[in-house]
């Protein structure tokens, strides 16, 4: 039976969910054809499904190496690797599936998921991810789970203020309002600023990344925090002594610092 018989066989009897049926005939396969790329492939997404994870790693690795521009291989040797625990290895694979599809937003995905587990220090990273996938198709399942990824991220960034970290997407719009409002006249600073200040007595909704808000003096639409940071910003430059009730002293100093302020 020649290689290619063997592998569609194979094949078939995995997409018939005749998982173990399908382990010999794509076995025999690569074996006849070690260079089979595909087949290992085949042969480890039947592994997945088994639970037999060593082998699985060990077959779809190889067709990694046979193949290293293949999107579907790295993308599901990345998923492997990830859900093992092996996050930094993952990243490397999620990462060539990426160059070979830079718009597959399975990808994309769990290359961000596999970045939250990497630590918080990844977080900004991995929310500017979700935010692609969400750009790319708004109306789409993956989307709908994109932005309950940032909602969560966001919820963990409060949280890491709360005990004591720098949030630092704070900072970051920190740094961007001082370079906003140099461009800016005092009238027209002023005009931000009592906007701002009139959609926050309705609420900015600060912990939600998704919400988001618009003004009139200053073109683009910006979350709540975005909006709190430019403020906090603002009112500091007026009085460096004024407290401003935000929690935001820390990013500020922060910014100050990277702004060279």
């Amino acid at each position: 039976m020649t290689a290619s018989i063997l592998y569609n066989y194979g094949v078939c009897l995995s997409e018939m969910n005749r998982v173990e049926e399908s382990i010999a005939p794509l076995q025999a396969c690569v074996e006849e054809a070690p260079d089979y790329a595909h087949a290992h492939a085949a042969l480890g997404f039947s592994c997945i499904k088994l639970g037999q994870m060593d082998k699985a790693e060990s077959v779809l690795s190889d067709a990694a190496k046979q193949l290293p521009d293949d999107m579907w291989i790295n993308r599901n040797l990345a998923g492997l690797l990830a859900k093992r625990g092996k996050h930094h290895d993952a990243k490397a694979y999620f990462e060539r599936a990426l160059a070979a599809n830079p718009q597959d937003v399975a990808t994309l995905f769990g290359l961000a998921l596999n970045l939250e587990e990497m630590g918080s220090e990844n977080a900004e990273q991995a929310d500017g991810i979700y935010q692609r996938i969400i750009e790319l198709e708004p109306s789409s399942p993956i989307a709908t789970e994109a932005k309950k990824a940032r909602s969560r991220l966001s919820r963990a960034t409060m949280k890491s203020k709360a005990d004591g970290g720098l949030r630092m997407v704070a900072v970051m719009y920190m740094t961007g309002a001082f370079e906003t409002f140099e461009q800016k006249d005092q009238r027209e600073i002023a005009a931000i600023v009592f906007e701002i200040a009139k959609l926050g007595e309705s609420g900015l909704s600060i912990n939600d990344p998704d919400k988001r808000f618009t003004l009139k003096s200053l073109d683009g639409d910006f979350s709540g925090l975005q909006l709190l940071s430019m403020m906090h910003v603002r009112l500091k430059t007026i009085d460096p002594t004024l407290d401003s009730q935000s929690g935001l002293d820390a990013e500020y100093e922060a910014a100050k610092k990277m702004a060279g302020k």
